[in-house]
């Protein structure tokens, strides 16, 4: 009876046996995570990281081809600054980076399709509003000035179009008052060309490249107020359409473009009002 005893024993504890109890726990383990009850998502989560060298607002933030996020320009505590700096998301750190020509808040900043960043327009520490325009190399972390923008401009959208160059469009100038007024810029030759007229002048407006390479141009501010209106781009015959009239009139707000094409508008400023709408 001992040797049949120890028989038993092997047989259930053989390599074997024990390959088929851990699969079936396994399947069981699975069953149970098909038809368990499952616990509703974990919200995301805000966490602090490395401050700026500098405290500053109305600057231009752009993420680099390289993962690292160049932030330039903007109102300081007491003055305008010419100052930028690096951000790190592998160390949440900041290291500076050369400062601009000109101090400048109000600008645009807009990533070229070689890595470069072009910064246009704005106002100066004088409040004179700027056609100046400068490139950041991130290879050689270097600034340079190439030809100036037709028009001075600030508060106006700056857009990169499929075939890498850029569309400026509307703003503001002391002299010109509020702005219908276009113009593309050449990365290759670093020059200016006119893109037309809108069909309306506005400032603080959004512009937001389509799937088909046309660009959105919505809402804004004018001497008029807030605008509902919307128009469209056509890099293809360099010419403007209007796009219908938003549910909303507002400036100061966003666009963002969804994964299916349509447009995203949120918030803004209204008819005296902060608005929480948003619209398709």
């Amino acid at each position: 009876m001992k040797p049949c005893r120890q028989r038993g024993l092997n047989r259930r504890g053989s390599p074997r046996a024990v390959g088929r109890t851990v699969l079936a726990l396994n399947i069981i383990a699975f069953i149970l995570t098909l038809t368990w009850p499952r616990a509703a998502p974990a919200q995301g989560a805000w966490s602090e990281t490395g401050s700026m060298a500098a405290a500053r607002s109305l600057h231009t933030a752009t993420l680099l081809t390289d993962g690292r996020v160049l932030v330039a320009g903007g109102h300081g505590s007491d003055k305008i600054l010419a100052s930028a700096e690096f951000f790190n998301p592998g160390t949440g750190s900041w290291t500076a980076a050369n400062s601009l020509a000109t101090a400048r808040r109000l600008h645009t900043a807009t990533l070229l399709a070689d890595g470069r960043v072009l910064v246009a327009g704005g106002f100066n520490p004088t409040d004179v509003h700027l056609n100046t325009v400068e490139i950041f190399d991130p290879v050689r972390e270097t600034w340079s000035t190439p030809a100036a923008m037709i028009h001075k401009r600030v508060t106006h959208v700056s857009t990169r179009l499929a075939d890498g160059r850029v569309l400026v469009a509307g703003g503001y100038n002391r002299a010109e008052g509020f702005l219908d007024t276009a113009e593309i810029f050449d990365p290759d030759r670093e020059t200016w060309s006119t893109a037309g007229s809108m069909t309306h002048k506005r400032s603080e407006g959004t512009a937001t490249r389509l799937p088909d390479g046309r660009v959105l141009v919505a809402g804004g501010d004018n001497a008029s107020g807030p605008l509902d209106s919307a128009e469209i781009y056509n890099p293809q015959d360099n010419a403007w359409s209007g796009a219908g009239t938003m549910l909303n009139k507002r400036a100061g707000h966003t666009a963002t473009l969804l994964r299916d094409g349509r447009v995203l508008v949120v918030g803004g400023v209204g008819k005296g009002e902060y608005l929480s709408s948003a619209e398709i």
